[in-house]
């Protein structure tokens, strides 16, 4: 287990308060993935139940700018509206309520890996 990848779950908001044991067996049972730069996580609609948290790397979250309600003539581009780094988590809504996801998610940068918590149903 790598101790850089304890440093940022020990930081992560989403994990406050959880004894170091339970980040070790977390970080040992919770498998992770590696992204390239541009490429898509997740898409808005998607329904994979997953919550991820930044280990390395970041994330940009993009939505359609007609949700923004500031369309720009000819404008089909997602925008982005938030960056997350290390230790930052996303995707906690459709891991609780399984509705879908509200944004398109990508790899701000190459070498991104997160850690991805699946519900056991």
């Amino acid at each position: 287990m790598p101790h850089a990848d304890f440093d940022v779950l020990r930081n992560a908001p989403l994990l406050q308060g959880l004894p170091s044991q339970y980040l070790e067996r977390l970080l040992l049972a919770t498998p992770t993935a590696v992204y390239r730069h541009h490429q898509v996580i997740v898409e808005e609609g998607s329904r994979d139940r997953c919550l991820f948290i930044v280990l390395h790397g970041a994330v940009a979250i993009k939505i359609d700018p007609a949700k923004l309600g500031t369309i720009e003539k000819g404008s089909t581009e997602l925008r982005t509206i938030r960056t997350f780094g290390p230790s930052e988590s996303f995707g906690e809504l459709d891991f609780v309520d399984g509705q879908g996801r509200e944004a398109t998610v990508v790899a701000a940068q190459d070498e991104t890996r997160l850690l991805i918590l699946a519900p056991k149903i």
